[in-house]
């Protein structure tokens, strides 16, 4: 089995020389003085001085209540350094929820990414639904992490509509986002057709496959029926059919889609053009299991590639038919 890991950017400011004209995120924060912002996000982490960060707490509260945008942006940055510590954060909640209307973008960003820690619920959904529309691609680039922080099982009208809203963005960071916080995460069967047919794009392929269709936790026909596509397409980079074939055999499927998957994978075990597609292909076979499957393991044994061989005989111990 080969690991693909997702190699997730979810920090909401970026820097200066990757920004856009007229997208109003600043590459860092500006505080009043230049060790000031430093100490008081490291004095609320603390452990050793518990009135040290009661007051700090309480500085950083004064200042998410400023008319001073730059004031609001530090102390949301702060507390979006901090959501592991303990204290009393009940008092930041109509703050937080307040910054989400905020007039500075970054604030808009980081409210956006701490809500679920202060106090969200799937009461807040329309208002970060409304965010899909920001004129910020910063901003909505943050809305698919926090749908699934207030909707952990994608489910609701209002989550699939703002994901289909977002998939539809023509920003590529938004795009990009939006499938990173995808990963793993379960989704309509309308989310899923948007996908499959976003992978027809070559400009938007990579990343909607890597991070959203070849992640999908349960797959179901429509999404089997495009790795496959994806997988057999001498058209397509290499990274791409690979990644088609991993997406496949490391995720369930349901029960209409497991022939399809089954098929594929048999002919892949044997047939693929590259050795780890073979190797997936047969990891997968052991991870779908039945007797079925077995006949297409062991042709594999006899893969001219030590990798795949080596994988063939771990499946034939997994389906319990090595003897």
């Amino acid at each position: 089995m080969r690991s693909f890991l997702p190699t997730f950017a979810l920090t909401i400011l970026v820097a200066a020389a990757a920004a856009q004209p007229g997208d109003g995120i600043p590459a860092g924060p500006t505080p009043s003085s230049p060790q000031e912002y430093p100490v008081l996000w490291k004095n609320i982490a603390q452990r050793d001085d518990m009135a040290l960060r009661e007051a700090s707490v309480l500085k950083v509260y004064g200042m998410l209540a400023s008319d001073d945008a730059s004031e609001r942006r530090e102390a949301l940055q702060a507390l979006a350094e901090t959501t592991a510590v303990p204290f009393d954060r009940e008092p930041f909640e109509p703050l937080v929820r307040g910054a989400l209307r905020d007039e500075e973008p970054a604030c808009r960003a980081f409210a956006l990414r701490i809500l679920k820690r202060f106090g969200g619920t799937q009461e807040d959904l329309a208002r970060v639904a409304k965010l899909a529309d920001d004129e910020n691609y910063y901003v909505r680039a943050g809305v698919t992490h926090t749908l699934y922080q207030l909707d952990p099982t994608g489910s609701l009208e209002v989550t699939e509509t703002t994901l289909l809203k977002l998939l539809a963005d023509e920003n590529l960071h938004v795009l990009r986002e939006t499938c990173r916080s995808l990963w793993s995460m379960p989704t309509t069967a309308a989310v899923d057709a948007s996908l499959v047919e976003l992978t027809n794009d070559p400009e938007r392929r990579s990343d909607v496959l890597y991070f959203a269709l070849s992640t999908r936790p349960l797959m179901g026909e429509q999404v089997v029926a495009q790795l496959v596509h994806l997988a057999d397409s001498d058209d397509i980079p290499a990274e791409s059919r690979s990644r088609a074939v991993w997406g496949l055999t490391h995720s369930r499927h349901t029960t209409e889609a497991r022939s399809a998957a089954a098929a594929a994978m048999k002919r892949w075990a044997t047939d693929a053009p590259f050795p780890g597609m073979r190797e997936d292909a047969v990891w997968g076979l052991a991870t779908m299991g039945g007797d079925d499957v077995v006949g297409a393991v062991r042709a594999a044994m006899n893969d001219e590639n030590e990798g795949v061989r080596r994988e063939a005989t771990r499946a034939l111990v997994r389906l319990g038919a090595d003897s």
